[in-house]
């Protein structure tokens, strides 16, 4: 058994001990002004404050909740925002997880069966399915530790699109109430707690595309009951059918008062999927199709059910929240990648011999609360936050050969008992020192510990660690409604329980270097938002970020592996300009440099790092007559290898909707996807893989050590969907 402690900063713990101070303990979660990660994310739940001298900060808090919103005298940095229901609304989604596109600069693509969580891009990073992209959803995470398919682990599809009351973003290391995950960006998800209309929507559509949504609200004794229901079913153009079916469900009860609310949410998941992974590029129109497999073999089933409860108050001066969770998970999913270069010999070899089965199944446990205090100093304002919050995850999973979906005899690899606790507090002091300058102070500690238990002794033991993160930001302004930013802090991200114990790889039993439970990260920004045209919100961001290591846990091979530092640098510009109630234009654009450090100068290069992002969108009309949106995402070349030889085909999508809303509360709505019938990779990577005969170029099995190639997932061929939808 071995066991692994590191010690945390004495000093520094008992500085964030004093900043707490006396007030209530309390969570990242709807405090006043900028330096909240929750912007907005009072509106969806509170009645009007009263705004005397104390809570005009916390009214401002609370009416920023859309991208049109003016942020100037309330964001923290040029970076922070939110979009509204209304701007989602006008959105086509292919997939679910796309809601968070919304945020400029992330891509979010899919390198497999629509039931697997999304691949998400920003910042030069290429998150995987979330590892430096904190996502919530009402305060819920979705991030999941030491995930049996890859750290972080983030699946949106229990979300239900039309409950967003709006997605609220931040991106890098500057806000004390935002933790682990969170290096590139964080992002929460905050549903409506009443529906004005109950509505049915009803879609139809190409790839055997069907949908079916039923949702609204009823008074229910002092309070209000919001339901919903959702069923979904999409095969996609591949030659083996996605069959992706899911069921989802909320069930809400929350009551309001003048100056408290509270509520209980009840959400449910069930989904199931085949899958098409990606393909190898030597083989496309030779002897598998743009759409087609190697393996048939791959598929997959999750589940997710959530009880959430949550109270909060104010007072004259202070604003507390407090919260509590229980989630529980689980998630089969065989893949195959490699086709029989780990399992064939030199004269067998077939398609499905790597294939593998991942499992994780876990329960989750959270508890959160905070508060916000306004406080006259002589002739200035204060607003200082503190809080706590803690999650506990039990976690089962396991990694094993597989055969069509079915375990193997023997073909255990390795199973894990696991058992993390998070612990996290934070506080921060914004001080206005004169009318044009403020200056949010804060710190944040974290503490994490697990027990893994396996069959390997070697791998088996206990770990913890703490780190802490002061953060530092400076606004200047407004001048003619004009802004000036200055972000710095440290932040970090965490690392798979299984890589801090263990000592050797479970497949070949050779020595391996444990990784670091928390790796820092440091960021910095410097920003300018302008509302100067009426109508306009422009942002400017120059930014860099620094990893002390690119570790992270592979769950596709069960095994850590320490990467070298990281520096990012990049610029983004966001736009949105409202020319008229019912014209809406958005236009978004970074650039970013990402490199490893200290390595040779051939080898600076970080696989899969996206370096140009663009997306740009037009929307007209209004609910009632004719309406319609049309958008075009743009992300350029990668680096698939460090040293930059070999490179990424760059991708362009452009999709639309149109429509027409009539005033009995009727709309039809046509949607279109990849409008040019593009045949553009979705996600990328360059590995070595072996084909059997019939799927080989040469009609011959492939090298016992097998051919290394780009191998990639397209994105989806032209459809059309239809939509009915009926408010009432």
């Amino acid at each position: 058994m071995r066991r692994t402690r590191l010690k945390g900063q004495g000093v520094a713990w008992a500085l964030l001990a004093v900043l707490l101070g006396l007030g209530w303990p309390a969570r990242a979660a709807d405090v006043p002004r900028s330096a909240s990660p929750d912007v907005g994310s009072m509106g969806a739940h509170d009645p009007p404050v009263e705004a005397d001298h104390e809570e005009a900060k916390f009214e401002e808090r609370m009416t920023v909740t859309a991208r049109a919103d003016d942020m100037t005298g309330v964001a923290a940095s040029a970076s922070e925002g939110a979009t509204g229901a209304e701007d989602l609304e006008k959105r086509p989604l292919l997939r679910t997880g796309e809601v968070i596109e919304t945020i400029p600069g992330v891509i979010a693509t899919q390198h497999s069966g629509g039931g697997k969580a999304n691949q998400y891009f920003l910042r030069g990073f290429n998150l995987d399915h979330g590892t430096d992209l904190s996502l919530s959803v009402d305060g819920l995470p979705v991030n999941m530790p030491s995930h049996g398919h890859g750290q972080g682990y983030a699946d949106l599809n229990f979300l239900i699109p039309e409950l967003i009351e709006s997605v609220q973003f931040r991106k890098g290391t500057y806000f004390a109430n935002v933790g682990d995950f969170s290096a590139a960006g964080s992002t929460d998800v905050v549903l409506r707690s009443r529906l004005s209309e109950a509505e049915v929507r009803l879609g139809l559509g190409g790839n055997d595309f069907q949908r079916g949504l039923v949702m609204g609200s009823t008074p229910m004794g002092d309070g209000d009951l919001t339901g919903a229901l959702e069923y979904n079913h999409y095969d996609g153009p591949w030659v083996k059918p996605d069959d992706f079916t899911k069921l989802n469900g909320m069930l809400r009860y929350s009551r309001s008062r003048a100056r408290s609310h509270w509520s209980v949410t009840a959400m449910g998941y069930e989904g199931d999927w085949q899958a098409s992974d990606q393909i190898p590029q030597r083989t496309v129109g030779r002897t598998v199709p743009l759409f087609g497999f190697v393996d048939p073999s791959p598929n997959g089933d999750s589940s997710r059910y959530s009880l959430a409860g949550e109270l909060h108050w104010h007072r004259d001066t202070t604003l507390t929240r407090v919260a509590a969770y229980a989630i529980g998970y689980d998630l089969n999913l065989v893949s195959n990648f490699t086709y029989c270069l780990e399992y064939g010999t030199a004269t067998q070899c077939n398609s499905d011999d790597d294939a593998f089965m991942q499992t994780d199944d876990r329960l989750i446990y959270g508890l959160s609360a905070d508060q916000s205090r306004v406080v006259d100093w002589g002739d200035r304002i204060m607003t200082w936050r503190y809080g706590l919050e803690g999650q506990y995850h039990d976690i089962d999973n396991s990694l094993g050969r597989a055969f069509e979906g079915a375990a193997r005899p023997g073909g255990l690899i390795a199973s894990y008992k696991i058992r993390e606790l998070m612990l996290g507090a934070f506080s921060d002091l914004e001080i206005d020192w004169t009318e044009k300058v403020r200056m949010i102070a804060g710190i944040r500690g974290d503490y994490y510990d697990a027990d893994v238990e396996t069959e390997l002794l070697e791998n088996s033991g206990q770990g913890d660690d703490s780190i802490l993160s002061p953060k530092l930001s400076f606004v200047f302004g407004p001048w003619s409604r004009t802004e000036l930013y200055l972000n710095w802090g440290w932040g970090f991200h965490s690392n798979d329980a299984r890589g801090w114990v263990a000592s050797v790889d479970p497949i070949t039993l050779e020595p391996i270097e444990s990784a670091n439970p928390l790796v820092r990260a440091e960021g910095a920004d410097v920003g300018v938002r302008t509302t100067f045209f009426e109508g306009l919100q422009s942002t400017l961001t120059i930014f860099r970020l620094d990893l002390d290591s690119e570790l992270i846990y592979l769950g596709d091979a069960a095994a850590t592996e320490p990467g070298p530092p990281s520096r990012r640098t990049g610029v983004e510009l966001a736009n949105f300009y409202r020319f008229r109630p019912w014209v809406a234009f958005d236009f978004d654009i970074t650039f970013t440099d990402a490199d490893f450090t200290d390595v040779p100068p051939d080898s600076t290069e970080i696989p899969g790092s996206v370096g140009r992002t663009l997306q740009l969108g037009l929307a007209l009309g209004r609910p009632i007559g004719w309406f319609g949106t049309l958008r075009w995402r743009y992300f350029g070349d990668i680096p698939l290898t460090e040293d930059g030889t070999v490179r990424g085909y760059s991708s362009s999508l452009v999709n639309g909707r149109l429509g027409y809303g009539f005033r009995n509360g009727l709309r039809l709505i046509v949607e279109g996807f990849n409008l040019l019938d593009r045949e553009d990779p979705d996600i990328q990577y360059y590995y070595a893989s072996r084909l059997p005969a019939e799927f080989s170029p040469t009609g011959q099995i492939e090298p016992i050590d097998g051919v290394e190639d780009v191998h990639f997932h397209p994105m989806e061929s032209r459809s059309l969907r239809m939509w009915l939808e009926y408010k009432f």
